[in-house]
């Protein structure tokens, strides 16, 4: 969470084995940004990436 604070951070990623509840995270953080006093991100991106995604 500190990190959020930190004025060079402009991405977030979060990537990992499917199942362990990394939508779950994000969006309960993603929550918990919204409703804080201070807004810390000003554009919000969701993309969803399929195992079969292919450059």
């Amino acid at each position: 969470m500190d990190m959020l604070d930190d004025d060079e951070v402009q991405r977030v990623g979060v990537w990992g084995m499917g199942g362990i509840g990394k939508i779950t995270l994000v969006k309960t953080l993603n929550n918990k940004l919204r409703t804080a006093p201070v807004q810390s991100f000003s554009v919000e991106i969701w993309a969803t990436v399929s195992r079969n995604f292919n450059f």
